[in-house]
Order: structure tokens, then sequence, then C-alpha cells
């Protein structure tokens, strides 16, 4: 592809699910939010040229959202309600760059910027319908049970990913990009039980239905990878995934009643349906060479949170009913693998201060509250260990001499910069090189090891100084009584 190109927006969004026809039948999955980058469309192995700034790719795909099942036919004379149809799965939302690039060595592009902004989000699996109600009994009977509710549906999965990008321009790149997964259907109400006349008969009622169970949220993930982006000033890599949270489960319905010689039997209270588990979310940046004088990753991954259990229903004198079990939280994960970032030479206009490499990490959960107050995003501490939230492993980092490395993480980890042995560890992880730093911002609950350089350190929350006899000289700043532990390691006696 060649020629002048302002902006390319492809947006692909899957149709809906089709309501059903009749009761007791299922809600229809969404479509797909197809992919834009199949071998031969536009977003497969091209070359961008342009001359109008700034450049912008931004594909999209949605995933079209699952429609809700019917209500469950009530009972005949004394049956039971039908169950409720169950919700359509929300449709799924995949988009993949593969092997484009933008620029070449020989032909460097002008544009003041270049966005590479892909984005999925998967649609909302649809709600479980309403169980039926109960037949009324006739004389001397037990009226119908009430159906059980129908369940609420997965959520759609998203996926945003870009492979083997390459950039070459006089200005910066940016990695804007990110997945939003659907979030799983409620489940439907059970229905009511059917009142009856028994007359003497041993007090029995019917029941009320159960309420069905939450639908999954669906699972995000994006991913940056194999990028070679070579540019003379500034590259920010931002990812954003949100994993779907899971639906709450359906309430049970109310019991039927029976006549008794003038009194009245109550049927057992309906039990709640259980919420659906949250989705997973994963940010990955993986195997790029990228080069410029300012580089900054900001990943973020938030996992779905689970649905609330429903509640039972709560007619006096009848047996009491359960509340549903609440579904599990997802996970989150961030992967920042065998990277090669190098800070090159400013522009002669631009101050040395400007020459930073900034790290920006964040995993959330998210709880589940009421509608009235909404729900609230937790923040994890990072853990780079195996089994953590963090995969930190196989990157090098390559200052110019005089870079700055700025630390924004979430939680209250702690990092290691070891500017002695040239490597940074995050919360447990392996060592990754370090070279070239010689400012340092940090963040909270960090160890610093001083090398044999001069160096400049800020600090956050309570941080440590660790000095031997072989380092040099360091400068601390926002320093106080609360902040500041030192570390005089090596010394003996002397000391």
């Amino acid at each position: 592809m060649s020629g002048s190109i302002a902006a390319i927006n492809v947006y692909n969004i899957g149709a809906n699910g089709t309501p059903p026809s009749s009761v007791d039948n299922d809600g229809a999955t969404g479509g797909a939010g197809q992919s834009v980058s199949d071998t031969g469309s536009v977003f497969d192995d091209q070359n961008f040229y342009t001359t109008t700034a700034p450049f912008e790719v931004e594909p999209y795909a949605e995933g079209g959202t699952g429609t809700t099942g019917v209500v469950g036919a009530s009972g005949q004379t004394d049956e039971q309600g039908a169950t409720g149809g169950a919700g359509g799965g929300g449709g799924d939302a995949t988009i993949t760059m593969a092997d484009d690039s933008y620029g070449s060595t020989a032909t460097p592009q002008t544009a003041s910027l270049v966005y590479v902004s892909p984005g999925a989000i998967g649609g909302a699996g649809g709600n479980g319908a309403t169980g039926g109600d109960g037949g009324g009994g006739p004389q001397y009977q037990v009226g119908g049970g009430g159906g059980d509710g129908g369940q609420g549906a997965q959520g759609g999965a998203a996926s945003a990913d870009i492979t083997g990008f390459s950039s070459d321009g006089t200005h910066g790149t940016v990695f804007d990009f990110g997945a939003v997964a659907g979030s799983g259907g409620a489940g439907g109400s059970g229905g009511d039980g059917g009142s009856g006349d028994t007359q003497g008969a041993s007090g029995h009622a019917a029941d009320g239905g159960t309420g069905g169970g939450g639908g999954g949220g669906g699972s995000a993930e994006a991913t940056l990878s194999g990028a070679d982006s070579i540019d003379s000033q500034t590259i920010s890599v931002i990812e954003t995934v949100a994993a779907g949270n899971g639906g709450d489960g359906g309430n049970g319905g109310l019991p039927g009643s029976s006549e008794n010689y003038g009194g009245f039997t109550i049927g057992p209270n309906g039990s709640g349906g259980r919420g659906g588990g949250g989705g997973n979310a994963t940010a990955t940046v993986t195997d790029n060479v990228l080069t410029g004088y300012a580089v900054s990753f900001d990943l973020s991954a938030q996992a779905g949170g689970g649905g609330a259990g429903g509640s039972p229903s709560n007619q006096p004198n009848g047996e009491v009913g359960t509340f549903g079990d609440p579904g599990q939280g997802g996970t989150g994960l961030i992967v920042m693998t065998n990277n090669t970032v190098t800070l090159g030479p400013l522009p002669q206009y631009i101050p040395p201060s400007q020459s930073k490499l900034t790290i920006e990490l964040a995993v959330t959960t998210t709880i589940i509250r009421p509608p009235s107050v909404g729900n609230t995003p937790v923040t994890e501490n990072l853990n780079g260990a195996p089994g953590g939230n963090l995969e930190f492993s196989g990157n090098q980092f390559i200052g110019n001499g005089a870079s700055t490395l700025d630390l924004e993480l979430s939680g209250n980890g702690s990092v290691t910069v070891d500017t002695a042995a040239n490597t940074i560890s995050i919360d447990g992880s392996p060592a990754n090189g370090l070279t070239g730093f010689t400012t340092f911002d940090l963040d909270n609950n960090d160890i610093f090891v001083v090398g044999a350089g001069s160096y400049t350190v800020t600090y956050a929350d309570p941080d440590t100084i660790v000095y031997t006899p072989n380092s040099g000289n360091v400068t601390l700043t926002n320093v106080s009584d609360s902040n500041l532990e030192l570390d005089f390691e090596g010394f003996g006696s002397a000391l």
C-alpha cells in the first residue's frame, strides 16, 4: 500500500443475537467482531506512508450482545413452571495487526506522531429469563413448584495484538491500545410456586424456583510483540486490558401456599443462584526492540470481579432458602519479557532531563458493589515471583549515560535497583539489565544499591539505600525522617 494516508479507522462490529421466538427458548449468541488482519487485508504486512501529521491507525472490533432468554411457561394445574430460557453468549472480538511498518531507514516518514491503536470489545452475555410460575393445585392437592431461573451467559472475550510492527520516522510512535471483555449475563429469577388446597393433607405447599446462575465474565488480553520501532524522539506503549465481570445470580422465587382447614401452609422459599466468575486480564509486552530518547510503558490489567450470589425469597413461615455463592474473581497478569530498550542521543534542542525511561505497571481486581454504590477497582501488590501477577525477565534497559529511570508501580511491593550489578528486579522477579542511568525516581518500598558512579535518587515512601565501600556518590532528594533507611554493608567494625 502506498500514497498519502491521513488515518485508517476500520470498524467491525458483530451483530447482536436475534431474540428467541417462543417460550422456554434460550437467547442467541452475539456475532463475533471480525478480525481485520487476515492475509491480504489492509492491516497485514503493509508499509504505510503519509505526508499528513499525525498518522493514525485505529482498527476496531466489537462482539455483539447476546440476547435474553424467554420467560419460562407457567405450569398447568399442579404442574411445575418451566425453567427460564438461558441468555445467549456475548460475541468475541479479536483484532491483530501483523508485520506492518511505517517508513524505513531508507525512507523515514515525517508525521509528527504515529498512533497505532487497535481496540477490541467483547459483547455482553445475555441475561437468563425468569422461571415460570407453578400451576395452582386442585382440591386436596399441592400447587406446582416455580420453575428455575435461566442461566446467564458468558461474556465475550476480547483480544488486541500488534506483532512485528516496524517504525522509522523522525518523530514519536505511540502504541495506545487495549481490550475490554464483555460481562456475564445475570441469572433469571426463580418462578413463584403455585397455590394449592390440601384440606387435611400433610401440610405441604409448593416451593419457589431457584434463581439461575450468573454468566462468567469474558477474558481479555493485549500484546505488543516483535516490534522494531526506531525513532529519534519518543516511544510510548500504553496497554489497557479489562476483563468482564461475572453476572449476578438470580433471586429465588416466592413459595406457594396451601389452604388447610382455614389456615395456610407456606412452601419452601426459593434459593438464590450462584454468581458468575470474573474473567482474566493479561497485558503483554515481549520481544520488542525500542529506541528513542524517551520511552515509557503504561501497562494495566484489570481482572473481572465475581458476580454476587442471588438472594432467597423471604416469605414468612416458609422454609428458609439459601443465598447463592458469589462468583470467584478473575486474575490479572502483566508480562514484560525479553525487551531491549535503548535511550538514544538527544536532539540539540531537548534538555538532558528528558532522556527518561518510565515504567508504570498496575494490576487491579474488581469488587462488585450494589448499583447505587458502583463497582470498585482494588489495586493489587505486584508479585514477580513464579506464579505471581507479574512476569518481568530477560529485559535490557540501556540509558545514554545520564538517563532517568522513573518507576510508578501499583501496590506496596519492592523494586531493587542495583547500580553496582547493573540490574533491576521487581517484587521477586529475576534480575534484568540496567545500564546508563544516573537519576532515579523511586516508587514505594524500593531498595537502591549505590554503585561506583554518581547518582541522584528521589524518594517516594520508605525506601532503603544500600551503601558499600565500593559505592560512589549519591544525592538524595525528597528525604524525610520517615522515608529514609540506610544500610551500610561491608564496612565491618570500621564504621
